[in-house]
């Protein structure tokens, strides 16, 4: 649902009681209707994910082994080249926006230097440091918005091809994640003697995994600043009782800020604590069943099908 909207009142709000708040309290408010705003932004980008990743599941069956399958038949040909790619790009793409999205409420809704911004910040820089597959996909978006398809096809096989990645022309990759890519390539290709390759699902899921984890300890971070955001703002709201108000049959609001015409208010019928418990519980369970599912990938005991059932078999 939208975070805000925008309303014509034909001067309906004319007469409508209402205090200017001192420009200390103001800003308080302010604050507050932005952060509670901005949360529930971040958690749609996070169900943006969820959407993504349920398409792919739902349209394909994601085999260990790198092997994609449609309808019990293998995903060969064009059509399934493109339908694969645009799913993976879909689903980077979102995670990349999110990641971006956590990244600026920290830096722009909480106080400089609290322990909450650093834990987040060491927290998600520890899971971007040792965990490559959430680095080389949140990186891969940038590849892939430079108009390259970065799932390659062999029949049926979906693959992320190193050596196409890094040696691709017209553009130019984070240093570390190419200096990583072509140690990987120079490896496989010497020692192996194998294509240097990374199959989608498995990097997929530990991809999700990591990003998933960030997002948990994101939400834990934010609870300490918003509780006391929200005690300062009931504390706003007992001191101007005179801009509470109600419009027809619908919820109480209140208005913090009237200028030009235009009222600036935000409903506060609602339980904002309880909606970010919400959040964090819904994160909590989310990340359980992924890494639950991940667990068993690596050990090649599950896949979960384009008919949505766990098999003796290793997918997405």
């Amino acid at each position: 649902m939208d975070s805000e909207r925008f309303f014509f009142t034909d001067g309906e709000l004319d007469g409508i009681p209402f205090q200017p708040l001192p420009p200390e309290e103001l800003e308080d408010a302010a604050h507050h209707v932005e952060i509670v705003r901005h949360l529930q932004e971040i958690q749609q980008l996070f169900r943006m994910v969820l959407f993504n990743l349920r398409v792919m599941r739902d349209n394909y069956k994601w085999m260990r082994s790198g092997e994609v399958r449609c309808k019990d038949r293998p995903a060969e040909g064009r059509d399934h080249f493109i339908a694969v790619n645009a799913l993976v790009v879909n689903l980077i793409g979102s995670a990349r926006t999110l990641t971006e999205a956590m990244d600026c409420y920290i830096k722009e809704a909480e106080p400089k230097g609290s322990a909450a911004a650093q834990s987040y910040l060491d927290f998600s820089h520890q899971i971007y440091d040792h965990c490559f597959a959430y680095r080389f996909l949140i990186r891969l978006r940038d590849f892939s918005q430079h108009g390259h398809s970065p799932v390659s096809q062999q029949g049926a096989d979906y693959r992320f091809d190193l050596r196409q990645i890094t040696e691709m022309p017209h553009f130019d990759h984070n240093r570390q994640i190419k200096q990583q890519m072509d140690a990987a390539v120079r490896e496989i290709l010497e020692e192996y003697r194998d294509q240097p390759t990374l199959g989608v699902t498995l990097t997929v899921a530990e991809f999700t995994v990591g990003l998933f984890r960030i997002y948990n300890h994101f939400l834990i971070c934010a609870e300490a600043h918003l509780r006391e955001s929200m005690a300062r703002f009931r504390e706003i709201l007992a001191a101007h009782p005179e801009n509470a108000n109600q419009w027809e049959d619908g919820p109480q609001f209140f208005i913090y800020d009237f200028r030009n015409g235009n009222a600036h208010a935000v409903f506060v019928d609602g339980d904002t604590m309880k909606m970010l418990k919400n959040f964090q519980q819904e994160a909590k369970e989310t990340l359980q069943t992924f890494q639950h599912d991940w667990d068993q990938l690596k050990e090649g005991m599950i896949f979960i099908g384009s008919d949505g059932e766990k098999k003796e078999m290793s997918v997405l």
